[in-house]
């Protein structure tokens, strides 16, 4: 996000932004609540969100 601010990209990053928070919120309210298998497996799902999102943004951003 940093990135997209200095070069103002932010057209990249800002369709994502709140899935990439909902993502965040979900994997942090997860943790918090359980250690279950489910909780787990629940938690990576949104990490994995977390990281495709920011994939995408580092490529995106990367392009000339």
């Amino acid at each position: 996000l940093i990135v997209a601010l200095v070069t103002d990209r932010t057209a990249i990053t800002d369709p994502l932004a709140p899935w990439l928070l909902l993502a965040r919120v979900v994997q942090s309210s997860i943790h918090l609540a359980s250690l279950s298998e489910f909780a787990v497996t629940a938690r990576f799902t949104a990490f994995a969100a977390q990281m495709g999102i920011a994939g995408y943004w580092a490529w995106a951003l990367l392009r000339p």
